[in-house]
């Protein structure tokens, strides 16, 4: 006999199976992942040994259970999980003021995606991205006025092409980098004079054409 989901009244699947019973008992009610989080605060129990489902003092968000922890720095970690030591979903860090550190996603333990990370006064620092689990991207990072710093190149997590590392508002000096390995060094004085495949907006950290 197919076991179907108490709230939605579907069976399991692969992409979206049952949940670990709640009680070991054999009446306990079958819930989809998913579903199980359309319980919270209800009183609907287990057909036969009565317990009450779900546990309360677990958070669900965006139907997967949340973990929050303190590190040793007094950052506060909080995310979602497949299971406890696997984040998936998306991952935030708060200093001990309540303000965002960072933001950065998983894909069932692997990070993916945007990163970014702000001061403690909220400005923006750094800016990346990770595709299966490594640096693919350009990375870049500015100073607690918002001025560009510095912008570099990611490929598989290996720095590689141009670092452009933004003095002040008109002198820029340009490192440059193939699969980790260093090549050469530039400095201009005034970033007008740039050319163009090296050109940067700073107002916005973009680079105008690919390098």
């Amino acid at each position: 006999m197919t076991e179907h989901c108490f709230v939605c009244l579907e069976p399991a699947d692969t992409d979206n199976p049952f949940t670990d019973p709640l009680c070991k008992c054999k009446g306990s009610l079958h819930l989809h992942k998913n579903c199980y989080t359309r319980l919270r605060g209800t009183n609907n129990k287990c057909p036969n040994c009565k317990t009450v489902y779900p546990h309360t003092d677990v958070e669900y968000e965006d139907g997967l259970p949340v973990k929050t922890f303190t590190d040793s720095a007094g950052l506060t970690h909080r995310y979602t999980y497949v299971d406890e030591n696997t984040p998936h979903g998306k991952y935030y860090v708060y200093y001990p003021c309540g303000k965002l550190e960072s933001s950065c996603s998983y894909d069932h333990g692997v990070q993916s995606r945007i990163t970014r990370k702000w001061s403690r006064s909220g400005a923006l620092r750094e800016r990346y991205s990770y595709y299966n689990g490594k640096l693919n991207s350009y990375y870049y990072s500015w100073d607690e006025s918002g001025n560009l710093t510095t912008v570099k190149t990611y490929y598989d997590g290996i720095l590689s092409g141009r670092i452009y590392t933004f003095i002040n508002a008109t002198t820029v000096k340009i490192n440059a980098y193939k699969r980790g390995k260093y090549l050469e060094y530039e400095s201009y004085e005034d970033v007008s004079s740039l050319p163009e495949y090296v050109r940067v907006d700073v107002r916005t950290g973009e680079l105008v054409d690919n390098i």
